[in-house]
């Protein structure tokens, strides 16, 4: 079942749009995935995979009586999310985001960049809240399939979806699997892995579903300190992580499970030629880091994935 993390920021919210959401028929607020705020201007939603106006009435296709925010209604909102201090989140701000209970919120506005990176805003229009939905048990037939051929010893697997479909979830309950406490699992006929968790956005690990795990987190860092301060000091048999990155990462990457550390990664994508399109990624699973890919697609409110094999530069399908 779903969880609700809507009502984790709901108190958070603009007043106007606060009331909307609370005027929404039974079921509807678990299936919003995002929802953005943009001063001055409408607020949407995205619903079962579907762009929506949020409205005084509902959610429409219609942009009539759509709820609207002001400049002095964002300024609040982001106030309230970072607990009154900006400050503390000016790291992650320079990033483009704040994090907030496993809540991710992207900004958009103008950007100030230094010698051509970004260094923060000097003014936010708006807010892209991201909303996770824990589906528990959603990795157990793939978790099943590929520990009965071999993870983690015969390579990792690597997620594959456009944004919003449902990779961090994904992951998520791969490493509960994984991780869990052989008195609570049987998937891997009762045995269980170290795996750390590098959570570089703190989306990944939500400590009400690991309880019983053998699960250790890193957050707030990139993938390149988190690996070399995991592999140094943790002892990971398996490391999460989420989308793979820049040349460096790969190389880290590749560097650690050369010493024994099994991956499971995900990246932006529709399928797997996307992923081989990827200079780093391809490096990766030309070198075994992945043995696996597991493509996620949307049809109207339903996911489903499919698993690939990759092996001497050819795919083919082994699952769904």
């Amino acid at each position: 079942m779903n969880d609700l993390s809507l009502y984790r920021i709901l108190a958070f919210l603009p007043g106007a749009v606060r009331s909307a959401l609370n005027r929404l028929p039974s079921g509807t607020l678990e299936k919003i995935s995002e929802l953005r705020l943009r001063a001055g201007n409408i607020t949407t939603v995205t619903l079962d995979g579907e762009n929506r106006y949020l409205t005084d009435a509902g959610i429409s296709a219609d942009a009539a009586r759509c709820v609207r925010i002001s400049d002095a209604d964002l300024d609040e909102f982001l106030y309230r999310l970072c607990g009154g201090s900006v400050y503390a989140y000016e790291e992650t701000v320079g990033r483009g985001f704040i994090t907030r209970d496993g809540i991710r919120v992207g900004l958009f506005g103008r950007i100030t960049a230094q010698g051509g990176k970004m260094t923060g805003f000097s003014q936010i229009t708006g807010a892209n809240i991201r909303l996770p939905h824990h589906v528990s048990g959603c990795a157990a037939p793939l978790l099943t399939y590929i520990t009965a051929h071999g993870f983690p010893d015969n390579g990792g697997i690597l997620v594959i979806s456009p944004p919003g479909v449902g990779k961090t979830t994904l992951l998520r309950d791969l490493a509960i699997g994984l991780s869990r406490d052989i008195r609570t699992q049987s998937v891997n006929n009762g045995r269980f892995w170290r795996v750390c968790i590098l959570d570089e956005r703190d989306e990944i690990y939500l400590p009400e579903y690991f309880s019983g795990c053998a699960a250790d987190v890193l957050t707030g860092v990139s993938k390149a300190e988190g690996l070399e301060c995991a592999a140094r000091v943790l002892s990971p048999e398996v490391i999460v992580c989420d989308e793979i990155g820049s040349a460096r990462d790969a190389a880290m990457i590749s560097d650690a499970h050369f010493g024994g550390i099994a991956f499971m990664a995900s990246m932006h994508g529709r399928d797997t030629s996307d992923a081989l399109k990827h200079a780093a990624a391809k490096k990766l699973c030309d070198e075994g880091v992945f043995r696996y890919f597991y493509v996620l697609e949307r049809k109207g409110c339903k996911v489903s994935g499919k698993l690939y094999e990759y092996a001497d530069g050819s795919v083919k399908q082994t699952l769904w």
